[in-house]
Formats: C-alpha cells, sequence, structure tokens
C-alpha cells in the first residue's frame, strides 16, 4: 500500500519542477531578446554613416601682407610656453609679399620641425614660408596624454586659417603636407579653389592595418571608446627626439574622421585646387597607399589633366616619415629635390 506521505511529496516536487521550467525559460526568452538587440544596436552603429558634420571649409584670406603677418604672429602666440621651441609655428618670410606662398603641414606625433630643411630651401628660392604647428603636437612634456584632445574640426579650422594667412604672403599660394599634414593638404585641394597647387603626400586617409572599407566604423568606434594612448612596438626614446613617443586612439580618429571628408568628397566632384599631385611612398606601410590612388584616381575622373600622381620607388626603401631630415633613415637627399619638382610643376 502507498504511504500517504508519498502521495503528498509527488505534486510538490512537480510544482517545484515546473517553476524551474518556467524560470530558465523565461532567462533563455530573455537571453535571447537581448542577443536581438545588441546585433540590432550593432547592426545600426554600422550602418549609421561617420558624423562628417561641420567639417567644412570656410575661407577669409587676408587682405594684406600686414594682415597676414598679424595672423601669423596670432599663431605663435598661441603655442605658449608649454611648446617646445623647436616645433612653435615658423614664418619664413622676406619682409613683403611675394609671387608665391607655400604652407606646410606636418605628421601625426612629430612637429614643425619636421619640415626644417626643406622650409629653407623653399626660402632660398623665394618663397615666403609658413610652418603652422598641428594642435596638441610640439610639447616640451611630448610623452603627454595631450594629443587624445585632438579633433577633425581643429585640424580643419588650422588648415583653413594657415591657407588664409598665405594668402597675404604671396600672389599664388600653394599648401603641402605629410601624412596627417597629407589628410589636411588634401582637404584644402578638394574644399578650395582659391589654392593654385595642392601636393599630398603619404596622406592618412587609412592607415596600415584598417581595412578601408571599416575605417569609418573604426573611427566612430575610437570617437566613443575612451581614449587609450600607446606605442607601437616598445616605448623608448622618441625619433626624432621631439616627437611624441606615443600614439592615442582619439587622436587616430580624427584623422580618419577628416580623411572619410576627402574620400567621400572626391567620389562626388572635382577639387577646388588648381592643380593636385597625390604623392605615395611604394615602401610604406604606415598608411594605405591603395586609398590614396583611388582618391587621386576620384579626382583625375572629375578633372582631367588637373590631378597627377608620383610615387618614390620601394627599391629605395624609404621610410614612412621621409620628411623629416634628422628620422633615422630618412633619405632628403632622395625625397627634397623630387617634391620641390612636384611643387613648381605646372
Amino acid at each position: 500500500m502507498q504511504q500517504p506521505g508519498h502521495a503528498l511529496s509527488r505534486p510538490h516536487r512537480s510544482t517545484t519542477g515546473a517553476a524551474r521550467s518556467r524560470h530558465w525559460g523565461t532567462l533563455r526568452r530573455g537571453l535571447a531578446l537581448a542577443g536581438v538587440a545588441i546585433a540590432v544596436a550593432v547592426i545600426a552603429f554600422l550602418a549609421w554613416p561617420l558624423d562628417t558634420n561641420g567639417l567644412a571649409s570656410q575661407p577669409q584670406p587676408a587682405a594684406s601682407y600686414r594682415e597676414a603677418v598679424a595672423r601669423a604672429q596670432r599663431l605663435q602666440a598661441a603655442d605658449g610656453a608649454g611648446v617646445n621651441p623647436l616645433c612653435a609655428t615658423r614664418l619664413l618670410t622676406h619682409g613683403t609679399r611675394v609671387a608665391q606662398a607655400v604652407v606646410l603641414f606636418q605628421g601625426y606625433t612629430d612637429c614643425v620641425a619636421q619640415w626644417s630643411e626643406f622650409a629653407q630651401l623653399l626660402y632660398d628660392e623665394g618663397y615666403n614660408v609658413l610652418v603652422p604647428r598641428a594642435p596638441h603636437h610640439g610639447l616640451v612634456d611630448n610623452d603627454s596624454d595631450e594629443l587624445g584632445r585632438l579633433t577633425a574640426a581643429e585640424l580643419v579650422r588650422l588648415a583653413d586659417e594657415a591657407t588664409d594667412t598665405a594668402h597675404g604672403l604671396g600672389d599664388s599660394v600653394s599648401v603641402m603636407g605629410f601624412s596627417m599634414g597629407g589628410v589636411m593638404a588634401g582637404f584644402l585641394a578638394q574644399e578650395r579653389p582659391d589654392i593654385d597647387r595642392a601636393v599630398v603626400i603619404a596622406p592618412g586617409f587609412v592607415f596600415g592595418g584598417i581595412p578601408p572599407v571599416a575605417a569609418a566604423q573604426v573611427a566612430k568606434a575610437l570617437l566613443i571608446a575612451p581614449n587609450v594612448m600607446f606605442c607601437r612596438g616598445t616605448c623608448g626614446t622618441p625619433d626624432p627626439p621631439y616627437a611624441f613617443p606615443r600614439q592615442s586612439t582619439r587622436a587616430i580618429a580624427a584623422i580618419l574622421q577628416l580623411g572619410a571628408v576627402v574620400r567621400d568628397e572626391a567620389q562626388r566632384r572635382a577639387p577646388g585646387a588648381g592643380s593636385v599631385v597625390v604623392v605615395t611612398n611604394g615602401n610604406d606601410t604606415d598608411v594605405d597607399n591603395g586609398v590614396a590612388r583611388d582618391v587621386a584616381a576620384a579626382w583625375q575622373q572629375h578633372a582631367p589633366g588637373r590631378v597627377g600622381t608620383y610615387e618614390f620607388p620601394k627599391e629605395l626603401g624609404l621610410i614612412h616619415d621621409m620628411v623629416d631630415p634628422i628620422q633615422t633613415g630618412s633619405r632628403p637627399d632622395a625625397v627634397y629635390p623630387a617634391l620641390m619638382r612636384l611643387l613648381q610643376a605646372d
């Protein structure tokens, strides 16, 4: 005969099992819904375009040599006591407006001194030359986290201000930029018809190792995430000594963001500048040469005859920073004559 206690215990076990089953079923449904929500959020994030609002040129060219010098002096005054004197904004002028003025834009993590020797060569050729310090670069404390404050809007403002200043320094204005500065020169080439010649050198539209199709998403992610300072390889004495030894994820995002503007606009319309040349280094893996060639090809399609390309042969073994005269492995003897020819070409 069955004991009464046994009969009473079965419903208790069944009720507990049913409750546990309902609990796990609810949990599974909740996890599934959370997974769907995360997937939707990721898809929306990937599909949403990179914000480039406000990244447009607003020209206000200097009307006279006197105004241009005053503007250059304001740029110099903004450098402040925390800037390495080697890295301060430089103005090389013949004391009057001349036929040609050139603006040289520096590379990421480096400083104005990168262009010191080439700027002097241009000055000796009769040019007035402006080399503006990039925002948050060239500090005495070059191991600070200051690079993490760099924004694409700051790069646009400096590009405009330097170009505006140059209009008071010369009858014609040319811009030349390397790496990050190459992106700035590319932006100006696209946006400003008051530029006679733009030389876009090893532009960091997309950095090596980042798939071009994912560059916008990488930029968005880095802009949202907290800034991270990091070294490529091991952190040691910077080369050259005035450069930043560490890089910033936020700064990289800012450069990619401005690069996206140039890439997108190049597909839509002709460059504004009178003539453009895009320069690549066949031995360079720090930036994506293919993207630079794509931008040049798009410009050529819209403006045949106004856009050229030049590549330093891989066999030269040039490093990425091929313009800084004291960078280990640099070859000014091979690079500077070519850059001079490219700047002066019709």
